[in-house]
């Protein structure tokens, strides 16, 4: 996203907060898992809250990622320092969208293959923050009480 159109956004995630991994089921021993708890966005509102970085440089690091035009997190893959989203169109490839599993408290669950190899599977809580891009002067501070009788 181009930094102007994030700017001009009315109703955005501006960071992470209290990001932390619930469930550990694989992660593959050639790989260093590095996770980001607390993190503001940058000024195309991209935002990174975990990465999974190679051993051996020949192979793809895994970027955990805030996908702002889908609303989900999103894995990218970087090869030599390049971005290959292309690699997720070819078979043996998997884990580009993490699925929501508990939308309660934003639990995603991953599942990260590359043919032949198993990288990782886990569940991660991502809090998000979000911001408001509205004037001062629209906005009304009100008072409510709501009451339920079961």
């Amino acid at each position: 996203m181009m930094a102007k159109e994030f700017a001009e956004k009315p109703i955005k995630v501006i960071g992470s907060t209290g990001v932390e991994f619930v469930t550990l089921l694989y992660k593959d021993t050639g790989y260093d898992l590095k996770i980001f708890p607390n993190r503001k966005c940058d000024v195309t509102g991209h935002i990174i809250f975990a990465e999974l970085d190679p051993l051996n440089n020949q192979f793809p690091s895994f970027i955990f990622r805030w996908d702002h035009g889908d609303k989900v997190v999103d894995v990218d893959i970087l090869l030599n320092n390049k971005d290959r989203k292309d690699l997720w169109n070819y078979e043996g490839y998997n884990g580009h969208h993490a699925k929501l599993f508990d939308n309660e408290v934003q639990e995603y669950s991953f599942l990260i293959e590359t043919p032949g190899r198993k990288i990782f599977e886990g569940t991660i809580n991502v809090g998000l923050l979000v911001g408001l891009n509205a004037p001062p002067e629209k906005i009304t501070l009100a008072e409510s009480v709501e009451i339920k009788i079961i």
